[in-house]
């Protein structure tokens, strides 16, 4: 399954929920002198954007499988593994005869 967030979710309410969180949080409050220091407010803005994508941006999974087009009736199906069968056995023979059948097919 694919996961994808793009088309979905009230990005409104995302920037509000982000803000909020920045707001409530002691981000705006580090001081940010070595490395170590920046690592941690970088952890602390990545949690906090996916905290606020998972409540404002609903995951919506869209199917890996494809449907079938719509002139892929159960006659058509059929028809198709017939022609795939007769191939396969001219294929397995090379008799002149399961070749013309395999054509006509």
């Amino acid at each position: 399954a694919v996961v994808s967030t793009q088309s979905t979710g009230d990005w409104d309410v995302f920037r509000q929920t982000v803000t909020q969180k920045i707001t409530n949080s002691s981000i705006m409050e580090l001081e940010i002198s070595n490395k170590e220091e920046l690592e941690a407010a970088n952890n602390m803005l990545t949690q906090i954007l996916n905290d606020s994508a998972n409540e404002c941006c609903p995951t919506t999974y869209v199917s890996a499988t494809t449907r079938d087009p719509p002139w892929a009736t159960e006659e058509v199906n059929k028809a198709f593994q017939i022609m795939i069968d007769d191939l396969r056995v001219a294929l397995t023979t090379k008799d002149d005869a399961d070749w013309t059948r395999a054509r006509e097919s």
